[in-house]
């Protein structure tokens, strides 16, 4: 860019291939402080529409023709400002929704940013998400989100929570702790707003006030409940992210027999001759994908005890891959069977391939080895042979 000492984040290297490509340095240089004037002139403004809204579609252009084409600092005060205008009070819910698309392009490389580059308080953006979701309001017609707005939260709480400073557990657990009744619906809420705001990867030194607080409070909870609850799929989901977030760190071998029993349950498969099911369709099923991701994260390690469990449930439902048998459990199975090679493969390639990162690396005693993979392959296999079919 001819900027001395300028290294840009990220750049889309396929712009080098373009027959302009020597003046792009200069155009985006030109844009880029284009944007930084105006952006910043328009907020000290308080000009939200049309100021602040249009160089904000300006910089989302700018992030998809040149890629993440400015300095780490840049980066990081453009994720400050964002953050404080996404979690701005009273703000018009079109607006809110589109700082928030710009805030989770800006976060999505997460190798770009460590949390000691960046950190972000939850609090507000707890506030923002329990207005809306649970707004007393909308019902009533006073106010009308976009029918995305949920999923643009989430999507946000998601790309935002890794950079939770440490303290932020604690803080979360003493919000949400009193609402843990199991007669009461309110606990919902509460196991809902764990699964999408605890943090679940920091460096193995913060691990005392991150998961280590409510791990076995939690796990203990999951396997005390029995009848299948509504809440109970927001806590497999909340483990499967920290089995794969974690793996080395947490110590599931005591769990895996039961984890793998419930896993078998909640697959919902008829047993014996006259076809015994308990309920026709499974009110809160599992997510699949959530499953594959705690299997793959459990597999390997001393003993690999996953495995062993793993081979004796599909050895149990490898009948029912058969072609001639066919029912309502088919789609499940089929989704675990495809999912779980390819989830097992994107381990492998974070263990073996992957560039360097400030996320902590898997501890060699936990990787998985060829006679892992070799064994895992195996176990699918008749399963798969089926299935083709």
């Amino acid at each position: 860019m001819g900027v001395e000492g300028f290294i840009p984040q990220k750049e889309i290297v396929y712009n080098g291939l373009l027959p302009y490509c020597d003046r792009l340095d200069r155009e985006a240089a030109e844009l880029l402080a284009e944007i930084k004037a105006n952006l910043s002139r328009a907020v000290l403004l308080r000009e939200l529409w049309p100021g602040v809204a249009f160089w904000s579609r300006k910089l989302f252009s700018f992030l998809k023709l040149y890629g993440r084409r400015f300095s780490k600092e840049d980066h990081v005060l453009f994720i400050k400002l964002l953050y404080e205008l996404v979690t701005l009070p009273n703000l018009e819910p079109h607006m809110m929704c589109s700082y928030a698309r710009l805030l989770i392009q800006l976060l999505k490389k997460k190798e770009l940013l460590s949390r000691d580059d960046l950190q972000l308080p939850w609090k507000p953006l707890y506030e923002l998400y329990d207005r809306v979701i649970y707004s007393k309001t909308e019902h009533l017609g006073l106010i009308w989100f976009p029918n995305s707005v949920d999923h643009i939260l989430k999507a946000l709480i998601k790309s935002c929570r890794l950079y939770f400073p440490a303290s932020a557990t604690k803080e979360m657990l003493d919000e949400w702790r009193p609402l843990l009744c199991v007669f009461d619906v309110v606990m919902q809420k509460a196991v809902s707003n764990m699964e999408l705001f605890l943090p679940t990867i920091m460096p193995p030194e913060e691990h005392s006030q991150g998961f280590q607080l409510w791990f076995d409070e939690l796990m203990n909870l999951w396997m005390s409940v029995q009848n299948q609850p509504s809440w109970e799929g927001h806590l497999v989901n909340l483990f499967a992210r920290l089995a794969n977030d974690n793996i080395g760190y947490v110590d599931w071998i005591p769990y895996i027999p039961t984890i793998f029993t419930r896993i078998l349950r909640n697959l919902n498969l008829p047993v014996g001759v006259r076809q015994m099911v308990a309920p026709r369709y499974l009110i809160n099923p599992y997510d699949i994908g959530y499953l594959v991701l705690w299997i793959t994260a459990l597999l390997g390690g001393p003993g690999n005890a996953a495995q062993k469990e793993l081979t004796c449930l599909f050895s149990s439902i490898a009948s029912f891959y058969h072609p001639s048998n066919h029912g309502r459990w088919q789609t499940r199975l089929m989704r675990l069977l495809q999912r779980l090679p390819a989830s097992v493969v994107r381990r492998v390639h974070r263990e073996r391939y992957a560039g360097p990162s400030w996320i902590t690396v898997v501890p060699d005693c936990q990787r998985l080895t060829d006679a892992d993979l070799q064994e895992f392959t195996r176990s699918l296999t008749s399963a798969a042979l089926l299935a083709m079919f």
